[in-house]
């Protein structure tokens, strides 16, 4: 930053008469005072969006029932990555707390992708999961596994709905 301010004051100071030396002096401090004020508002705008978007952040967020699909959703998320070179969330790398799942649905990634096996829908950690991103952003695609089927009103009937009211 001080090399450039120095070759604009060369560079002024060159393609100008010194015959109106003051109106010289206040363009030139204008210019510089525009400049640092430019300079430090980009370093405040930074700092602002560091801020308000958490890091890390994820572009995807792969939910999935570990017993059925973990080798499928290991292998989306290197398709994701290698392919878009974008971020991708799998809990069996960044996972340190379950507590923090539904925090990094809600606050840290862009899209939910569900891989939906047999058993998807019948686990609390994903229903939560898209849930809660389908209540927050909205954006939620589905992968359909050949083994997923639709749930059904008999389903929830014998189904025991005790085991997620607990948690």
């Amino acid at each position: 930053v001080n090399l450039f301010l120095v070759l604009l004051l060369i560079c002024v100071g060159m393609s100008t008469d010194f015959t109106d030396s003051d109106s010289l002096l206040g363009t030139t401090a204008a210019t510089i005072f525009v400049l640092v004020f430019a300079g430090m508002l980009a370093v405040l705008c930074h700092a602002i969006y560091k801020h308000v978007v958490p890091a890390p952040y994820f572009s995807r967020f792969i939910c999935h029932h570990k017993a059925d699909a973990a080798a499928q959703a290991r292998y989306l998320h290197l398709l994701f990555v290698q392919r878009t070179g974008q971020t991708c969330f799998i809990d069996s790398d960044h996972l340190t707390n379950l507590e923090e799942l539904f925090d990094i649905v809600k606050c840290r990634c862009g899209e939910l992708c569900v891989y939906l096996t047999s058993d998807t829908l019948r686990r609390p950690w994903c229903t939560g999961e898209i849930t809660i991103a389908w209540m927050v952003h909205g954006r939620v695609t589905s992968i359909f596994h050949p083994s997923f089927t639709p749930l059904t009103e008999d389903t929830f009937k014998a189904s025991n709905l005790n085991v997620y009211l607990a948690m």
